[in-house]
């Protein structure tokens, strides 16, 4: 099984760690810092785009009677 983070860190991945994964092992320095970047890049949007979602969905109001009332006489 590939080698897995820790989804509660509470810091940044390293260059090493990046390194120990097979996949990475021959990036220079420079190429695993630009690999570092996108993926927090691509993190932030896509958390703005959740978060804007989940802030949207928040704000809505159901206006129709529940089905499951029973109609007043």
């Amino acid at each position: 099984m590939p080698q897995q983070f820790d989804s509660d860190r509470d810091c940044d991945v390293t260059i090493e760690e990046v390194r120990a994964m097979a996949s990475f092992k021959d990036y220079s320095d420079e190429q695993i810092v630009r690999l570092l970047d996108a993926i927090k890049v691509f993190s932030r949007i896509a958390l703005a785009a959740w978060s804007k979602r989940n802030a949207v969905e928040a704000q809505i109001i159901t206006l129709v009677p529940s089905e499951d009332k029973q109609k007043a006489a």
